[in-house]
């Protein structure tokens, strides 16, 4: 029954702006001194935290030359739930110009808002890595920071996005046997306020509109025509005097156009 088949692609776009987020965090190693001796960037995937945590726990083995490397973090995408408090009404369109016809529009309706559900997980071996880490993250979410996709969809339309910090968790297996690796982890959930949009489709565009009315019902049968259309000069710059303008099927809906109204009088029977 639906029938149409298209992708914008902004699940993705939505996965890969949220990682792009967290994807340049440093930490700082300072001497006993305080002095700053190197400055470790922290390695960020796509993963969910038991496999993680799996591949870490597979890094145990001591005849091993290179353990997994910590500190490390990795996001996943967890669901998506309709946000019916951000629904705006459905018979809404977004409309472009299409710039291959003059007498046709390209239009969407009011897109879909979903909340999709994405959690941060962080692993260090000490507690004051982990510290470093969700110290250059939290300051920006009060409890919200907003970052806009430019471009979404064929319509060129830009989407901002609240994303939404719900809960910061921080987890100690220290109680492990001396063969285990230590490893602490802080998980953060956040919510990304994104929106779907459905197909794009081409309308006919509607380049001349005529009113008839009465002034009057009661005193008299006379009736005006009213006529309202684009009107733009030969060299396209806008007017508003259709009797020197170019013929309406002529200007493009991109064009600098101005409107012109033309209006006549005439008497019942």
């Amino acid at each position: 029954m639906l029938g149409t088949t298209y992708s914008h692609g902004l699940i993705r776009d939505y996965i890969i702006s949220f990682g792009t987020l967290f994807n340049d965090i440093k930490i700082n190693r300072p001497s006993g001194d305080g002095v700053t001796t190197a400055t470790i960037a922290v390695p960020l995937i796509y993963s969910p935290k038991n496999k993680y945590l799996s591949r870490i726990e597979e890094d145990l083995n001591f005849d091993k030359p290179i353990a997994m490397r910590l500190p490390g973090m990795s996001f996943e995408l967890l669901s998506m739930t309709y946000s019916a408090e951000r629904k705006l009404n459905t018979m809404q369109r977004i409309f472009k110009a299409n710039t291959a016809s003059n007498t046709s529009l390209s239009y969407t309706y009011s897109p879909v808002p979903y909340d999709f559900m994405f959690q941060l997980n962080i692993f260090t071996k000490t507690i004051e890595d982990g510290s470093h880490i969700v110290e250059q993250i939290l300051p920006y979410f009060t409890p919200e920071f907003t970052i806009s996709l430019k471009g979404a969809t064929d319509l060129d339309i830009n989407v901002d996005m609240p994303i939404v910090l719900n809960s910061v968790a921080m987890e100690d297996n220290y109680e492990g046997t001396f063969e285990e690796r230590r490893v602490i982890a802080w998980t953060l959930d956040f919510a990304l306020k994104g929106t779907l949009f459905g197909p794009i489709v081409d309308g006919k565009t509607i380049n001349t509109a005529v009113i008839n009315f009465h002034a009057n019902t009661i005193s008299s049968n006379t009736f005006e025509i009213s006529t309202i259309r684009p009107a733009m000069y030969a060299n396209g710059t806008p007017t508003t005097d259709v009797e020197i303008s170019v013929s309406a099927n002529n200007i493009s809906a991109n064009d600098n156009y101005g409107i012109a109204t033309d209006y006549s009088s005439f008497l019942g029977d």
